[in-house]
């Protein structure tokens, strides 16, 4: 089944792994066309390495990139976000799942775990 699905996507310009697996990043690289970008999302443990051609970097001029957080600068980000906030450019209340009190913590936990909710925030009354 991997092969026929990196077969299938092998001409993806750009190809974004997000699992944190050292096997779905693998699986990313060799989806990634010629000239392409596989950008890596996931967090695998630390131990966790993978095997990759280096002749498929330079002959085929792939790029390999990693973004934690976004890559996301706090000094330089969080006031522009703030700002864009500000201006009802940047709708932060839309990617809230739901408002918990300390009660309700567990529950939101297994909310989280079984992909019901995706952002809670903890009101602290």
């Amino acid at each position: 089944v991997r092969n026929r699905i990196v077969a299938a996507l092998a001409q993806a310009t750009v190809v974004i792994e997000a699992a944190g697996s050292a096997r779905a990043f693998e699986t990313a690289f060799a989806a990634t066309a010629a000239g392409g970008t596989t950008v890596t999302v996931g967090l695998p443990p630390a131990e966790a390495r993978v095997s990759l051609p280096p002749l498929a970097l330079t002959a085929e001029a792939r790029t390999v990139i990693g973004s934690y957080l976004g890559s996301a600068v706090a000094s330089r980000d969080i006031p522009n976000y703030v700002e864009r906030w500000r201006a009802g450019r940047l709708p932060g209340e839309r990617l809230i799942s739901s408002r918990i009190g300390l009660a309700d913590l567990d529950a939101a936990m297994d909310d989280l775990a079984g992909g019901s909710a995706l952002r809670q925030v903890i009101v602290f009354t």
